[in-house]
């Protein structure tokens, strides 16, 4: 790294934040010029399950939907929605998107995602049933 005139080392450009674009709007807005990551691939398919999670929680919750219909559905929509979303969305290697769709990333994306979904559900089944006087 170059020196600069009081000493100090030279780190590059001052604003690394304006020069490459974040996670969050290469996903709403993919190019073919992004570069992603395994990581950064893993991550938007970790909280793009976490909403899946909280938006069936939600609905199945006002629904009434009860049982195994309930558990049985949100396991298919989360496994079959969110690779779907993410190899649509994203333009980047074979490789990479095998890397970040692999078992263990699907499993720990998975157990967060349904708890999340068994929380908002009991929640909102909870409150949308009448209160009961005594």
């Amino acid at each position: 790294m170059a020196t600069t005139s009081r000493g100090r080392e030279d780190v590059g450009t001052p604003f690394p934040a304006l020069t490459t674009r974040s996670v969050t709007a290469r996903l709403l807005r993919p190019t073919e010029m992004d570069k992603w990551e395994t990581e950064e691939v893993a991550d938007v398919c970790h909280w793009i399950r976490q909403i899946i999670g909280l938006v069936c929680g939600v609905v199945w919750g006002m629904a009434e939907v009860r049982g195994w219909t309930g558990l049985l559905t949100f396991t298919a929509v989360n496994l079959l929605i969110a690779p779907t979303i993410v190899s649509a969305r994203l333009y980047c290697e074979t490789s990479v998107m095998q890397e970040a769709l692999s078992f263990e990333m699907t499993r720990d994306a998975f157990v967060n995602s349904f708890c999340l979904m068994l929380v908002a559900w009991i929640v909102t089944h909870t409150a949308m049933q009448p209160s009961i006087a005594t």
